[in-house]
């Protein structure tokens, strides 16, 4: 199916970003090929520069594996990742992070607003839910990430039983000054709500978790809506 250039967005992108959300949905399991270059290219109507530039991207992305004469092999989905949480209080030691989505694009307004990235700073979005080992639904998280912490990305989409930090220094050499977080009471939007499979503004607490670099500027910073009964959090309403 063709695609319609954007403006804002490289056709590449686009093309990547559809792949990708393809492979996390299933449709692409690991183990499995994505099509050639060639169907590629008469599937999306564009050229050979443009398919190997999104394929490079979903390569950075850790999703895929590409060798001469054995195709485009898909090695992670990013929904079998386990870690260790060391920050937030409300988890557990190990638990299971279930991607549904991730895409590269330029900080507009309101993006700035809701993280205090600057205006245009290139940036990574991923969304994730967050399950106990047994399946339990812990809580539904949108994270921003500077460009520049990118290359911890590939170890986020596979198995890893380290931190942010130390995911940061070691993969990205960049050390971490400060983390903040502060917690508040918000109301369930449509998409937190089909998320946690609650109703519509349910109260739940909502975790917001920064981490700066030396400079004090953002690197990461993270919105986590925490499931209202299975963190036994109760919530009352004082007029």
């Amino acid at each position: 199916m063709p695609h319609s250039p954007s403006a804002r967005t490289p056709l590449w992108r686009l093309i990547a970003q559809t792949l990708a959300n393809d492979i996390i949905s299933g449709l692409y399991p690991i183990g499995t090929r994505l099509p050639t270059e060639m169907a590629l290219m008469k599937q999306y109507d564009v050229s050979r520069y443009t398919v190997r530039e999104a394929l490079d991207e979903l390569e950075t992305l850790g999703l895929i594996s590409r060798k001469p004469r054995q195709g485009t092999r898909v090695i992670a989905t990013g929904q079998e990742t386990v870690w260790k949480v060391q920050v937030n209080p409300f988890f557990g030691t190990h638990q299971t992070r279930q991607l549904l989505g991730i895409s590269r694009h330029i900080c507009d307004e309101v993006t700035a607003e809701q993280t205090g990235f600057n205006i245009r700073t290139p940036i990574l979005t991923l969304s994730y839910l967050t399950l106990e080992t047994d399946g339990t639904l812990i809580s539904y998280t949108n994270s921003w990430m500077r460009d520049t912490a990118r290359d911890i990305v590939p170890i986020l989409t596979q198995n890893t039983d380290l931190s942010v930090i130390e995911l940061l220094e070691h993969h990205a050499d960049i050390r971490c000054s400060r983390i903040e977080q502060t917690f508040e009471i918000t109301l369930a939007n449509r998409t937190v709500a089909d998320q946690l499979s609650i109703p519509v503004s349910t109260p739940l607490l909502l975790s917001r978790e920064t981490f700066n670099d030396r400079r004090g500027l953002p690197l990461i910073v993270a919105h986590r809506y925490l499931h209202p009964q299975v963190n036994n959090i109760k919530l009352t309403y004082i007029p």
